[in-house]
């Protein structure tokens, strides 16, 4: 199976507010708002994701490079994202998603973020989607 990459990457909150200019103009165009108020509700509430996107793993030779886009409901706040189904998550700000303890650790710390570059395998090619978390 070919499978294409997105990239999702992440940056801490210690950037200036001239850095955090300059680091959004490098960004490419289309990059997303995100509540941070909504990102905080999501992120308590592990249920309410799982009602709104179903991801499962994408193996190669019984190692996971991501995960996919099982399912996403259309009128939520996932289906915003730009994500599609079939899409396969395999980077988050630039790391390799291959297991369920880094997915985690992004989850436990999402909060932090004032960015995330999500890297995605669509179509059998890569693509970046950038998120700004306001």
């Amino acid at each position: 199976k070919q499978h294409t990459e997105y990239r999702l990457t992440l940056f801490d909150e210690t950037f200036t507010s001239s850095e955090k200019v300059s680091k959004k103009t490098d960004l490419q165009d289309g990059v997303i708002e995100i509540s941070k108020e909504e990102l905080l509700h999501f992120s308590n509430d592990l249920n309410s994701i799982w009602k709104n996107i179903t991801l499962r793993e994408s193996k190669q030779n019984g190692s996971i490079v991501g995960f996919e886009v099982a399912y996403i409901k259309k009128p939520s706040p996932f289906g915003k994202l730009g994500l599609l189904k079939g899409d396969i998550i395999i980077k988050l700000n630039s790391e390799p998603l291959t297991s369920y303890s880094q997915a985690l650790k992004v989850y436990n710390e999402i909060q932090t973020y004032d960015y995330l570059e999500l890297t995605v395998m669509r179509n059998g090619k890569e693509k970046e989607l950038y998120y700004e978390i306001k």
